[in-house]
C-alpha cells in the first residue's frame, strides 16, 4: 500500500524546523564519537551510547520546547530529572501518604528542586510575554499563547512543560537506541 500524506505549508514548516532542529542536535554527538574513535588504537573505541543518546533526546526535547533558550531548557530539564529520580527512590514507609509532608532532608530536596524548576520555566514564560511578539514556534511560545485568558496560566504553562519532558524524555532516548542498536 501507499499512502500520501499532504501537509499544510505551515506543518510542513514547522516539520521541517524540528528535523533541523535534530539535526543541529545530533551534530555535537557525532562529533565526539568521532574523536572518541580517532582517538582510539586501531580507530575502534567504546562508546556508552545509552548516556550519549539521553542526553541527544535531553537536548532535542530542550530544542523543540525553548527554542534559543534551548541552554536554559536544558538546566530545567536536569533539575527535573534530579527531581525525578529523587521522587522514585524507594522508601521504607513509602505507603504513608501524609510523609510527603514531613520536613525531612529528601522531602526539602523535592521542594526546593520543585520551586526552582516552576521558577526558571516561569522567568522563561515571563520574558517571552513581555517581549509581547507572536509566539514563538516552539513548544514553550504555543503553550504561552495557549495559556491566555486561563485562570491558573502560570501553572498551565509550567505543567505542559514537565509534562513533554516526562513524556517525551525517556521514550525519545530508548527509541534512538533501538534504532542506532538494529
Amino acid at each position: 500500500l501507499h499512502y500520501t500524506c499532504v501537509l499544510h505549508p505551515l506543518v510542513r514548516a514547522r516539520a521541517q524546523g524540528m528535523v533541523e532542529l535534530m539535526v543541529d542536535a545530533a551534530q555535537p554527538l557525532l562529533r565526539s564519537w568521532e574523536a572518541k574513535a580517532a582517538a582510539a588504537q586501531a580507530g575502534v573505541a567504546e562508546v556508552d551510547v545509552d548516556d550519549d543518546i539521553r542526553s541527544f533526546s535531553f537536548d532535542v526535547i530542550s530544542r523543540a520546547c525553548f527554542g534559543g533558550d534551548y541552554s536554559r531548557g536544558r538546566e530545567i530539564f536536569r533539575r527535573l530529572r534530579a527531581l525525578s529520580g529523587l521522587m522514585s527512590e524507594t522508601s521504607v514507609i513509602f505507603t504513608i501518604p501524609s510523609l510527603r509532608h514531613l520536613p525531612t532532608e529528601k522531602n526539602r530536596r523535592i521542594w526546593r528542586l520543585t520551586h526552582e524548576i516552576r521558577s526558571l520555566i516561569l522567568q522563561l514564560a515571563s520574558e517571552r510575554r513581555r517581549a509581547g511578539a507572536a509566539p514563538a514556534p516552539d513548544f514553550l511560545g504555543s503553550i504561552i499563547d495557549s495559556s491566555r485568558g486561563q485562570p491558573c496560566a502560570d501553572d498551565f504553562v509550567v505543567d505542559n512543560c514537565k509534562n513533554i519532558y516526562f513524556a517525551g524524555h525517556e521514550t525519545s532516548a530508548v527509541t534512538a537506541t533501538w534504532c542506532l542498536m538494529l
